[in-house]
């Protein structure tokens, strides 16, 4: 490649990478680290590429952020091996729930709820009756969603991988078959 190719950007490359940097001169020679721009190269000063790139972080905490929103539900199952196997010192505990939401929507009428903290409670027991309507704030997890989830009303040692105990409301009366059950974390707040 050659030098002349190196030190010019075509013109809307150039606008487009010091459009951001307040007083930069675009007549002075830019230098590296170089961006490439379809086939040519264009550098920048070490002081630009600086402010560039703390822009860019703003710019994507600003556009990025993880949206959060309220659930709020009856208990439909847990997850007994997580519900059971709590530790009382500073490791993590889970606790993975099934929810039934007033959603309209079918995909979102049943959803799997992630709680996670360093104490072994974290959902108060009366919940887990499914009668009474549990609220929390949580934000979309797509890297925890579950096919084909099952419920059973005992669980037996062959089952308890993989399977939700359901609650003595819902007993009588189990979700269908579902596909995909989406997966949201609740967002832990101190008492």
């Amino acid at each position: 490649m050659s030098q002349e190719s190196r030190t010019r950007c075509p013109a809307g490359a150039k606008a487009l990478i010091l459009g951001a940097l307040s007083g930069a001169a675009e007549s002075r020679a830019l230098s590296k680290p170089s961006y490439e721009t379809g086939s040519m190269v264009c550098t920048l000063p070490r002081r630009n590429k600086v402010v560039l790139t703390a822009l860019s972080i703003v710019a994507f905490a600003l556009v990025c952020p993880a949206k959060t929103q309220k659930l709020s539900g009856k208990m439909v199952a847990y997850d007994l091996t997580k519900h059971e196997s709590k530790t009382a010192t500073l490791q993590q505990n889970e606790e993975v729930v099934v929810l039934e939401t007033d959603s309209q929507k079918p995909r979102n009428k049943y959803v799997k709820v992630v709680f996670s903290s360093s104490g072994t409670t974290q959902i108060e027991q009366k919940y887990f009756e499914g009668t009474l309507t549990l609220e929390v704030d949580v934000f979309r997890d797509h890297s925890c969603d579950e096919k084909e989830p099952r419920f059973v009303p005992q669980v037996s040692l062959e089952q308890m991988g993989g399977t939700y105990l359901l609650t003595d409301a819902f007993k009588s009366s189990p979700p269908g078959k579902l596909k995909t059950l989406d997966c949201y974390v609740a967002i832990f707040k101190k008492k």
